[in-house]
């Protein structure tokens, strides 16, 4: 009986975890709105999946609307992970909206139409294995998606947060799923369990190395950089941005920045501070609003919000405070003056 009890402990305690970030994820300030909603829908989903499993195992005469719900999910867990290996930070892609809408209308017209409890054998032996296939396909798209990731890796190449993020849920539920198909021909509780131990070993990894902070050099301390040396690195500093123009990449980091430039954090911030007189967020949007305004006047069929999302801001409300600021006036007031110029000549 304790036997049992361990069992459905360790079982259950990655299943209650996952509900529980997902929950933080959703109510959480978000950042990157769309990036944390596709990523808490998967953990949802995951948990939703193992969940089921778990009392299924310890309980075999369940609802059989659970057994649906839980293999229900495989096809949405798909869809919400290529769509978060797909998300940039800007509104969710056309695709992947079309996507999402009619994995959720297959499952709930599928699952009204032919319900588990009245069609056993049809769920058994076609909609289990088709939903199966299914998620196969969308792990090996998502494999695929993530080619530069597995580049970077092989090469040692260091990646930003949110790509090194996305790996990490892939490689997370191909294991989930390897174990749960592992667990066909050894015990069922095999996938629960080998789920707990991946939650944890995830969390763990992700922020014992993602979100360590990097050591900053102390020979700069006290420092500023001056003469010529500042000048090159000015001069690189700007002809990096300008010509990869990375001032569009919604959540470019002042370290990832640094290392693009073999420097140090310290150092960059320094450069920035003491010698250009401006800070890196300040320095990243004067960048974004010039652009901006050349998107305003030339591209007619873009609204202002999807010029912002454009240009690198996560959301309008930002977009408009930083234009404001740095312009004197608002986006449609510049496009308005603009425009009217040629004909006060």
């Amino acid at each position: 009986m304790l036997y049992r009890e361990i069992l459905f402990f360790f079982s259950a305690l990655g299943v209650f975890n996952v509900l529980l970030l997902a929950l933080y994820i959703l109510i959480k300030p978000k950042k990157n709105k769309w990036s944390d909603l596709l990523l808490a829908s998967v953990l949802m989903c995951m948990g939703i999946r193992v969940g089921v499993s778990c009392i299924y195992f310890f309980e075999h005469e369940i609802a059989r609307s659970l057994i649906q719900l839980g293999l229900s999910t495989h096809i949405l867990m798909g869809i919400f992970m290529l769509a978060f290996l797909q998300q940039s930070g800007k509104s969710i892609r056309k695709s992947s909206q079309i996507h999402i809408i009619l994995a959720l209308l297959i499952v709930s017209i599928g699952g009204i139409a032919y319900p588990f409890k009245l069609h056993p054998f049809i769920w058994d032996f076609y909609i289990r294995y088709s939903l199966h296939g299914i998620l196969t396909l969308y792990l090996v798209g998502g494999g695929f998606l993530l080619r530069k990731s597995w580049y970077n890796i092989l090469r040692g190449r260091k990646q930003s947060q949110e790509e090194n993020k996305k790996v990490l849920l892939y490689i997370a539920l191909c294991f989930s799923c390897m174990g749960f198909a592992i667990s066909l021909y050894t015990s069922y509780i095999l996938g629960p369990i080998l789920f707990s131990f991946i939650f944890y070993f995830s969390v763990i990894w992700y922020y014992s190395r993602i979100h360590q902070k990097p050591k900053e050099s102390k020979r700069y301390n006290g420092k500023k950089i001056e003469g010529q040396k500042a000048d090159e690195l000015i001069e690189k500093l700007k002809g990096k941005v300008e010509a990869e123009q990375l001032f569009l990449q919604p959540n470019l980091k002042l370290e990832e920045l640094a290392r693009s430039l073999n420097i140090s954090r310290h150092q960059l911030s320094q450069l920035l501070n003491d010698n250009l007189g401006k800070s890196y967020s300040l320095f990243i949007n004067e960048y974004r609003i010039e652009y901006a305004k050349g998107l305003l006047l030339q591209e007619e069929n873009l609204s202002i919000e999807a010029i912002a999302y454009e240009v690198g801001f996560n959301s309008k409300s930002s977009f408009y405070s930083i234009f404001k600021k740095l312009s004197g006036e608002t986006p449609a007031n510049f496009k308005a003056r603009q425009l009217l110029q040629p004909s006060t000549k």
